[in-house]
């Protein structure tokens, strides 16, 4: 059997998890502290945690993440953990910037919120992506695509050199941070048009593109997402996975007659379980669908695994190492599934 070959190239975090506040959002401004029962530290952002969680999951594979982070000692701690996993890190070290660090923030109410300092992903460049990096790879997959803009705005030269090795590619949208101060300061905008430009020009690469109802909309600057969907195919992508937290997922699948015209749409039922750990369950469920698309399953089937997992990661610690037995073996206590894992 030929090794699979996984690039993940994107952000890598120190994480700060506080346990989730008990307060609402909405009022967290009218305490001017709030008592926790624990603060964990670990790895994080959204392509150190997707390349972990893949690597557990196959752990045959060859997983390596490229990224920047600023000087030590955080890095060191960063590669360590990387490594515990069994990921290749490709990092470039930063001698002037201090790694950077995101505290997540879950709410009692849902919801979430992240101070993010940037760091060593600020001086991020397509010049610390090994020339050499794509040979024999099978999927290339970008992340934590808007963290590092000097990256970002060269994403489509290092994208391309990976389609002319016939490599697949996937990008998890995520939200721009500066979509929301772009409508309290006009100097963000042009900022944001650079930036949203360069990911338009990645998408006629991509195959699998992830995302949340609301960056979809807000990356097309649409109010509806089915106009921003017809748009997105329009441009070339492949298939749309679409994250909606406690409704489940929605996959796209542009037609294959007529790929800018007609699409296939499917919901798949979130799960419904008791959330302990809200942060990294997205990224849970790109790594255990991309695995299954990578062992040769069909997209629903993968898709409804992925949900599963994506829910097993709520209920569960951070930073836990999964194995794709327990997936599998979580997946059949819910019959509301069955349907979707039994697609053809």
């Amino acid at each position: 059997m030929v090794q699979k070959k996984i690039v993940c190239i994107g952000d890598v975090v120190l994480d700060i998890l506080p346990s989730i506040l008990p307060i609402a959002k909405n009022e967290i401004l009218l305490d001017g502290e709030t008592f926790v029962d624990s603060v964990s530290y670990q790895k994080g952002g959204c392509a150190g945690n997707f390349s972990c969680v893949l690597k557990s999951i196959m752990p045959m594979a060859e997983v390596s993440l490229v990224s920047r982070v600023g000087r030590i000692p955080y890095s060191d701690f960063l590669i360590k953990e990387i490594e515990k996993f069994g990921v290749i890190p490709v990092f470039q070290i930063d001698n002037v910037e201090r790694t950077q660090v995101t505290m997540a923030l879950s709410y009692q109410d849902g919801q979430r919120h992240f101070l993010t300092f940037l760091g060593g992903l600020k001086n991020f460049v397509i010049e610390d992506i090994p020339e050499d990096i794509f040979k024999d790879v099978h999927h290339l997959a970008f992340r934590g695509i808007w963290f590092a803009e000097k990256l970002l705005l060269k994403s489509e030269e290092f994208i391309k050199k990976a389609i002319a090795l016939g490599v697949d590619v996937s990008i998890d949208l995520g939200f721009d941070p500066y979509w929301n101060l772009q409508k309290q300061n006009e100097k963000f905008q042009v900022n944001v048009g650079k930036r949203r430009s360069a990911v338009m020009k990645t998408l006629k690469y991509v195959k699998y593109l992830f995302g949340n109802e609301e960056e979809i909309t807000q990356l097309i600057h649409s109010e509806s997402l089915d106009a921003a969907i017809h748009e997105i195919l329009d441009m070339g992508v492949k298939n749309i996975i679409i994250h909606r937290g406690d409704k489940g997922c929605r996959i796209i699948q542009s037609s294959k007659l007529k790929p800018m015209k007609d699409f296939s749409s499917i919901n798949i039922p979130a799960l419904q379980v008791e959330v302990k750990n809200p942060v990294g369950s997205g990224d849970t469920f790109d790594s255990i669908f991309l695995a299954e698309i990578l062992e040769g399953k069909p997209i629903i089937p993968a898709a409804a695994l992925a949900t599963a997992g994506a829910a097993y990661s709520l209920m569960n610690s951070a930073g836990n190492i999964l194995s794709m037995d327990v997936i599998v073996e979580f997946s059949s206590r819910f019959p509301e599934l069955t349907p979707f894992l039994n697609y053809s």
